[in-house]
């Protein structure tokens, strides 16, 4: 080789390091939002699912016209920001069983614990907390509690009473009091017609409870989304309980009732409500009435397919209420919901539970239904020409009647899109969970995420979920698996 080759190889090296950093610092940049110095308002979220983010960030915008406005994930909020800010808005969801979503975990550990108190003066700050949760756990909202007292504990005065959402219930209908923003606002999504194109199921035979796979699809261009997000639906009863209480309470079911320049039966208008003990008072305007029913609580599911597949794919296991009767979300997509049939729903952006480098090797684990997610983060990756590997770990029940997509699954295996696929179930000759791979696997395990790799977790909090971050804090240790949370490296897609 020549002098000048080798000034013009040295000069093509330096050129795609150089490259590289750029591309780094662009990539650090783009999911760490920047602070804005000169802002007059903060708005934090935690989110664990997305809808805290999405309605953050539909705040921002709002509050937007009284002036400059900095929206962050709770974690990034530093005391510096804090410091240098007059007024904040958090907008705060509670995971689990009222533990903080996982950005939020470090703000948590930083500024709520008892010691935090002398870490930061706050008497300068004005704030407001909305907190979101689920009524049916003890500890409803109780991370938006935590915060709403601990920034009172720092000195800063709270600007209006705390302020609660039943995610499941009310989000969607809820509106901010007029004192927090400027005019009221809107739903964080419109919910969107879908439709039921196929429904199968992928366990017949099984002792497990039955698990369905569904396509969806809906009139005109497809909406887009990534893996890692999830479909908001609003289900609708049993069309005979409709019936039956139409019977009872002598209404016409097919009374045509016409609300915001929308017209339907009357036993369409009640599908998606609960059903009240009487029917409309005598004399009273039916529109009023019904405007009175709250809607059914919606339910979240993990969206399994990209928008490439032409359709959107869930995988839902059907649950039983404590009554013996199927779930309100589960048994509607699995049971009452005809082939073709219409249904509102609406796809939620989860940008915690997205990877953005398809190169880093992937760690998918799983059970169950949390199947839907780790399917979704395949299809994504298969559209990748330098995809790094992908090692699935899944736990089912029994392998004779439990092995969802098996064929699938081999399939991207034999490819070479699933670099390593372990399996276990919990009934057989060896019985196992996904805990147990890991604990065999730990030397696998440090050399994979030794590799820059991510680790994406989804199914089942309660079991599943929380015996697999707790084998991850021991195996990994507890300090490694908060530097992977706050590096975006650690996604916990669990329900």
């Amino acid at each position: 080789m020549t002098e000048a080759q080798r000034l013009i190889l040295a000069g093509v090296i330096t050129t795609i390091w150089l490259l590289g950093c750029v591309w780094l610092l662009c990539r650090h940049r783009g999911t760490r939002p920047l602070a804005d110095a000169r802002a007059d308002l903060l708005v934090a979220y935690a989110s664990q699912s997305g809808n805290a983010a999405a309605l953050a960030r539909q705040q921002a915008q709002q509050l937007a016209e009284r002036g400059r406005v900095n929206i962050l994930p709770l974690n990034q909020v530093s005391p510096t920001l804090l410091k240098n800010t007059p007024k904040a808005l958090f907008v705060v969801s509670t995971y689990g069983e009222g533990e903080p979503p996982d950005n939020g975990r470090r703000f948590s550990q930083r500024f709520l614990k008892p010691q935090a108190k002398s870490a930061v003066d706050l008497s300068h700050l004005r704030y407001s907390v909305i907190a979101l949760g689920d009524r049916n756990y003890a500890g409803f909202c109780a991370f938006g509690h935590q915060l709403y007292q601990g920034l009172a504990a720092l000195g800063a005065q709270a600007e209006q009473p705390l302020t609660e959402i039943d995610a499941a219930n009310d989000l969607m209908h809820w509106q901010l009091p007029a004192a927090a923003t400027p005019h009221t606002s809107q739903p964080v999504q419109p919910l969107l017609h879908w439709q039921l194109c196929q429904r199968q199921q992928l366990n017949p035979g099984s002792t497990n409870a039955p698990l369905y796979l569904l396509s969806l699809s809906m009139p005109g261009p497809m909406p887009v989304w990534r893996a890692g997000d999830v479909l908001t639906i609003q289900p609708k009863h049993d069309p005979q309980k409709i019936q039956r209480w139409l019977e009872r309470t002598q209404m016409e079911a097919e009374k045509i009732v016409v609300i915001n320049q929308r017209a339907q039966s009357l036993s369409d208008w009640l599908a998606e409500r609960h059903l009240p003990e009487q029917g409309c008072p005598q004399g009273s305007p039916v529109t009023d009435w019904l405007d009175q029913l709250p809607h059914l609580p919606q339910r979240q599911y993990s969206v399994a397919s990209v928008p490439a597949e032409g359709v959107l794919k869930l995988i839902v296991r059907l649950q039983y209420r404590t009554d013996g009767g199927p779930g309100t979300g589960s048994g509607w997509l699995t049971r009452y919901c005809m082939t073709g049939e219409h249904f509102a729903a609406t796809i939620q952006a989860n940008v915690h539970c997205h990877i953005h480098n398809h190169r880093a090797p992937l760690l998918l684990i799983g059970a169950g239904s949390g199947l839907a997610g780790m399917r979704a983060q395949l299809m994504q990756r298969a559209a990748q020409a330098d995809a790094g590997p992908v090692w699935l770990i899944f736990g089912e029940r029994s392998e004779s009647h439990d092995n969802p997509l098996a064929h699938e699954l081999d399939y991207w295996r034999d490819q070479g899109l699933i670099s390593r696929l372990d399996k276990t179930y919990s009934q057989g000759p060896q019985p196992g969970y996904v805990q147990y791979v890991l604990n065999s696997q730990a030397g696998a395990l440090k050399d994979f995420m030794a590799q820059d790799g991510e680790i994406y977790l989804c199914g089942n909090k309660s079991g599943m979920g929380d015996g697999v971050h707790q084998c991850l804090q021991k195996l990994l240790g507890e300090q490694l698996l908060e530097q992977l949370t706050e590096q975006g490296r650690y996604h916990r897609d669990l329900y």
